[in-house]
């Protein structure tokens, strides 16, 4: 019983390390924003002084076979080594590169949560940045669901919900907001573990709803975010994407894993969708469902 604690008190420990070195650079991050806001700075010079990430050696990777290439932006590499295995994913040119160091240094420091996927780094072939993460064999949530269907079983479904649910609370512990949570946005590793990924770069912590951003965020956004494109309010009613929000963009992930399809599949005009939502209408259960009333009640 003692050894037992000793674990659990050691797991605490690491745990609470994490989540104070996460803060302390994520507050870091608002200061700097705060700077560049009131006065001009030099912010390449402040930006590489506090992060330093550095790259990784692109030839110690190779490129896996083509069937393992995901999209032109995601593919597969193994090292050359190790033969460990990791996804490649080709940093768009429109983001703001020291954006993205900063934020890849804060995410690789979120490796002790098993449910969030692991960032090892920044890597370049000499043409093209490339953002280095573990590769989750079994693709997206989405992919995943639209494969298997009917044949995923209540277990697993509980056990999908509860990977991300861990991955989220893990984020608000450190204060961080995804603001994308959607099942394209979940992967499942060869292990049926599932956990967060696509975080968003270059993104001010206040960034609003918009309607243009396509029909399938549109699905997960909460109403409050939704109401200011529909209705034309003025920046007195300015929403900033909070936990609550996150909250709510879950318990339509909920819903999906539970029904095993897409959250207003029959809408097609993205318009139509948002009015819905903002208008409180809500995608029902299956009647009869073998889905715990809990659960159900957690989608709400």
């Amino acid at each position: 019983m003692n050894d037992v604690k000793q674990k659990v008190s050691h797991t605490n420990d690491q745990m609470n390390s994490v989540i104070e070195r996460v803060s302390e650079m994520a507050i870091t991050l608002q200061n700097m924003q705060s700077m560049m806001d009131s006065r001009k700075v030099d912010v390449d010079q402040i930006q590489n002084q506090i992060f330093r990430t550095n790259k990784l050696p692109f030839e110690d990777y190779e490129e896996a076979d083509e069937y393992s290439k995901r999209s032109e932006g995601l593919r597969k590499y193994t090292h050359v080594k190790t033969k460990e295995e990791f996804a490649f994913k080709v940093v768009d040119k429109d983001y703001d590169i020291n954006d993205v160091k900063n934020q890849v240094t804060i995410l690789m420091k979120l490796k002790d949560c098993q449910n969030i996927i692991n960032f090892y780094g920044l890597t370049s072939d000499g043409n093209k940045i490339y953002l280095v993460t573990e590769w989750a064999e079994k693709g997206s949530l989405r992919e995943y669901i639209l494969e298997h269907k009917r044949n995923i079983n209540l277990k697993l479904k509980i056990k999908f919900a509860y990977d991300i649910a861990k991955g989220l609370n893990f984020l608000n512990s450190v204060g961080m907001i995804h603001r994308d949570i959607r099942s394209e946005n979940i992967v499942i590793t060869e292990h049926e573990i599932a956990k967060i990924t696509k975080f968003k770069f270059n993104r001010r912590p206040n960034v609003t709803g918009n309607l243009t951003i396509g029909t399938d965020v549109i699905r997960y956004s909460a109403p409050e975010m939704l109401r200011r494109g529909i209705t034309g309010e003025k920046d007195k009613y300015y929403i900033k994407s909070d936990t609550k929000c996150e909250v709510y963009s879950f318990g339509i992930l909920l819903w999906e894993i539970a029904e095993c399809k897409l959250p207003y599949e029959q809408y097609e005009d993205f318009m139509e969708i948002a009015r819905k939502i903002v208008g409180g209408y809500r995608e029902k259960f299956t009647i009869g469902t073998d889905i715990p009333k809990k659960y159900q009640g957690t989608c709400k």
